[in-house]
């Protein structure tokens, strides 16, 4: 439940949050990303989250030596529940 004073999320919210995380852009890369296309841009975001899920993998694994596959699963999973939650 949020509470009374917390704005409701909004796309703008959501949008206007990301770009004052994101700080200010390279007038270069957001041209280089213009020029890109659609496919292109997913290609890159998807290659964004496996290199992303692979360093996950790799740290349970630091973390939980002794874990078998399916635990080692358990704790990736976990892992990015806690992530989603945040």
């Amino acid at each position: 439940m949020r509470p009374e004073t917390e704005a409701p999320v909004t796309t703008r919210n959501l949008v206007d949050d990301f770009r004052r995380r994101l700080g200010t852009l390279d007038p270069q890369q957001v041209a280089i990303w213009r020029q890109m296309t659609p496919a292109r841009k997913i290609k890159l975001a998807f290659q964004a989250w496996a290199d992303g899920l692979n360093e996950i993998w790799t740290t349970e694994r630091q973390r939980h030596p002794d874990a078998t596959p399916e635990e080692l699963a358990w704790h990736v999973q976990r892992h990015l529940q806690e992530r989603d939650a945040g």
